[in-house]
Order: structure tokens, then sequence, then C-alpha cells
């Protein structure tokens, strides 16, 4: 049905839609050769039926030439008209008809092979119209049996006086020329047309493909724009979130010193120390945001991810954080999302929402992460407004094909509760989040701030406006050649920040 959907419909199987402007000319070369010589051979066949009749009276031969030549005209008038203006398939039927009737007259008048040159050249035109091989042959047969009873007739009209055998012999000699050559045509016409429509098909499928390409090429450079608006948005969210955290605990450590400067040395003493080892995670959390941008991560697990930031938030301070951690296996989109939530909403509790406890619970449930943190700070009166923190929270969440909810009333805390899918099948036991990180000590670990005993759920402080979590850990891959520019300033600033913290550990160790 391939050729149907070139040359017409179903029920106008000759109607042909443009193609490309070669195949078109191609089209219209052929026809214009057919015509011409179709011309040609009616002027032959005058020319013939003129010597045949050289031996009849002058009124007769004129009036046989006459009638020859009128029906040569109407013949190629008939044919141009089929050829060029019609399209609907009953209407050139009746067209084709009224040829075979023209062409059988001019075998009779002439009684000469040349007719059957006039019937290849008619049904040549058909056949490239046709879509079906049994419509074809058929055609095929019929114009055989018109060639054949056209052909006996004029011969017998012309030569009455030959002997039987001459007769025949001619006869038979004539009618097999003219089967062999309708044959021939059919063949020969049928080939070219088969390739002709496979390069029409070829020709539909590269203009495809170049459309596809050009397609590709330019929903890849959407995703490219896309990958780095994306890449950036993590990097600047996640850089906010470490640091925005490790200064808010840096603050509260601070604050704490200076008001025991006076009453307790020694937990004044405590408190700067817990300020310097907060100051120095964030630079450790900048060398492995930049050491990310460089391609380079370590492995840490996220429970003891968790447990590390619950340590370095209530080291030297009054705050107590209890925690009920699982240790589960996440992919790293989910245990990046996590982490920077936890820190996201202790860093806000702290700073806006004046809570002096936490409750972080993080459980597997089936095969979902359930995530649970809670304070009790002041609280939100009234109906929750979400800022770019907490919308950033809850459309990861979606994102990452979880819910995440929010409550809060005045004066007893806020509560995020979040539900997160997990694959059925964990490939690795951790993620990768932190570079150059150390695991939680034993000691810490058994500290009050990072006990696992349970304890009422209250409220979690998430109220700033804040970055929301990472979106990848890698530079994806359709922004690669985006990012590859800044694979030496990344690399660069790297440097910098490993010899800063080589630095730092020097100056402690004096």
């Amino acid at each position: 049905m391939i050729f149907r959907s070139y040359f017409g419909e179903k029920d106008m199987p000759f109607k042909r839609p443009e193609f490309e402007k070669v195949a078109d000319n191609i089209i219209k070369y052929v026809q214009y050769a057919l015509i011409i010589v179709l011309v040609i051979t009616v002027g032959l066949a005058i020319a013939d039926a003129a010597g045949s009749y050289m031996d009849y009276d002058i009124a007769p031969k004129i009036a046989i030439i006459v009638s020859v030549c009128l029906c040569g005209v109407a013949l190629v008038i008939l044919e141009s008209i089929s050829m060029y203006l019609v399209r609907a398939f009953k209407i050139k039927m009746v067209f084709f008809s009224f040829e075979c009737l023209t062409m059988v007259i001019l075998g009779i008048l002439t009684g000469s092979v040349l007719v059957v040159i006039l019937f290849c050249t008619v049904l040549t035109e058909c056949y490239m119209n046709l879509e079906k091989f049994v419509d074809k042959f058929i055609m095929l047969v019929c114009s055989c049996a018109f060639y054949i009873i056209s052909y006996v007739i004029g011969w017998v009209l012309i030569n009455a006086g030959a002997s039987v055998m001459d007769s025949v012999v001619n006869i038979f000699s004539g009618c097999l020329y003219g089967i062999i050559a309708l044959v021939i045509d059919f063949i020969i016409v049928e080939i070219l047309m088969y390739f002709y429509r496979k390069n029409v098909e070829l020709r539909h499928a590269l203009k495809e493909a170049e459309d596809s390409k050009a397609a590709l090429r330019e929903a890849y450079a959407k995703l490219a724009e896309t990958s780095v608006y994306e890449e950036r948005n993590r990097i600047a969210r996640d850089i906010h979130d470490n640091a925005g955290h490790s200064m808010t605990a840096v603050i509260m450590q601070t604050e704490a010193a200076k008001v025991n400067m006076d009453t307790d040395p020694e937990l004044a003493k405590r408190s700067i120390i817990a300020a310097n080892m907060q100051a120095k995670n964030a630079l450790e959390q900048m060398r492995a945001s930049v050491h990310l941008l460089a391609g380079r991560t370590d492995d840490l697990a996220l429970k003891t991810d968790i447990e590390q930031i619950i340590m370095e938030t209530a080291s030297g301070t009054d705050i107590k954080i209890r925690s009920d951690l699982d240790d589960i296996a996440v992919p790293e989109s989910v245990f990046r999302y996590v982490s920077n939530t936890v820190k996201e909403c202790l860093s806000n509790g702290l700073r806006h929402g004046g809570a002096t406890a936490f409750y972080v619970e993080m459980k597997q449930e089936g095969s979902a992460l359930h995530l649970l943190i809670s304070d009790n700070g002041s609280g939100i009166p009234g109906d929750i407004q979400e800022g770019y923190g907490l919308k950033g929270i809850r459309e990861r969440a979606a994102e990452l094909g979880g819910k995440c909810t929010f409550t809060t009333e005045e004066d007893d805390g806020f509560e995020t509760d979040i539900i997160l899918p997990l694959p059925a099948a964990p490939a690795a036991p951790a993620a990768s989040f932190h570079a150059d990180s150390q695991p939680m000590s034993p000691a810490a670990a058994a500290s009050p701030a990072a006990s696992s005993e349970a304890s009422p759920a209250a409220p979690s402080a998430v109220y700033s406006d804040a970055g929301t979590p990472a979106v990848s850990a890698a530079v994806p891959e359709a922004s690669t050649d985006v990012f590859a520019s800044s694979d030496s300033a990344a690399m660069a600033a790297t440097e910098t920040l490993d010899a800063t913290y080589v630095a730092s550990e020097a100056i402690e160790e004096e």
C-alpha cells in the first residue's frame, strides 16, 4: 500500500499529491516524452495509411486518410486531457475507454503494427498512476485483446486478395509482435516505477530524518540550557544550605560563649572551640561543593551524614536535638534532598523559630522513606505562607515522587513531614554527598545531642527563603558541553580551598 499513499486516495487511485520538486520534474518529463511519442506515432500511422491505400480511388482514399487524421488528433487530445487535467478515477477510466476505441478504429483503418506503439504509450501513463498490480495486468490483457481485434480486421480489409497462408502468417506475426511489445512495455514500466517509488520513499525518509535531526538539535539545545539553569540553581542552593546552616551554628555558639565568658569561662571556651570546628566544617562543605563541580565525590552514609549535622548544630550550645534514624540506602538525589532538608529545618528553626529542642526521625516504611523534623519554636499564626524555602522543599519532594506536608500552630512549633518512595532494590548501600568528610566519632554519637531516644513530635521550623535541596549530584549529561569550559576554573577553586584547608590544619596544630 506504499504506492497508494503517494499517488492517490482509495477512491481516486490516479490522484497524485505533490512530491519534491525533482520528483515532480521526472513525472513531467516522462509525460512530455509520451505525448511526443504519441504525436510521432500518429504521424507515422497517417503516412502508413496513405501508402496502404494508394490503389484506391481518390474519394475513398481521402476519406480514409481524413478519418485516420481525425482519430489521431482525437487520441492526442484525449490523452493530453487525461494526463494533465483529469484526476478522478471514474472520469479517467471514461477517457481511457474512448482512447481504446480510437486506437481500435486506427488499427482497423491502417492495419499496421504501429498501433501497438499507441497502445504502449497510453498504457504507460496509466501504469504510472495505477496502484494495484492486478488492475494493471487486467488493463494489459484488455489492451492485447483490443489490439489483436483491430489488427486482424485492419489487415484483412487492406489485404483482401492475399492468400490464406500469407494472411495467417502475417496476422500471427503481427499479433505476436504486438503482444510481445505490450508485455515488454508492461515489464519495463513496472520495474522503473518500482525504483521510482523506492526513490520517493527514500526521499521522504531522508526528509523526515532531517526534520527529526533538526528537532533533536533544538530539543538538545533547550535541554542543555535547562540543565545549565538547573545546575546553577542546585549549586547555589547547595552552597546556601551548607553555608547558612554552618554560619547559624557558629553564631549560636559564639553568642553562647559571649554570655558565659564571665560566669563560666570553661563553657565559653568549649563554645569557642565548637564554633571553630563549625567554621572549619563550613570550609569543608565549600570544598565539597567545589569538588562536586570538579566531578569528585566520596561515599558517606545518609544516617552518618544526618548524625554529623545534628552533632555540629548542637555542639557547644544548649540546643537539644534528639533523633531516631534508620540506616537506609537511597539514591543520590534522595540523599541530597534529605540531607539538605535536615540542615534547612535546623537552621531555620534556630534563626526564625527561636527553637531550643528538635526531634529528627528517619524511618523506612516498606518501600518508602519517612522523614519527620519538628521543633518547639514559636510556630506560625494563621495560614502558612510558603516562601522560597518551603515551596522548594515541597516541590522537590513532588519531583522525587513523594509528598511533603507542613503543620504549625502559634507558640507550638513547626513540623515538616516528608514521605519519599525508595527503589525496589537499591544498588548501593549509601549515596555520595560530602567530599573529605569525617564520620562522627563514637563519643560524639553517644552524646545527648545525638541520642536516639524517642520524644513527642514537636513541629520543625522552616520559615526562611532559604534554598531548596539540590537537583542532582552531577552535571546533567546534556549540559556537559556547556560546563566543560568551567572545568579549569573549578579545579583552580578546588586547589585554593584545599590550600586554605591545609593552612587551617597547620594553624590548629600549632
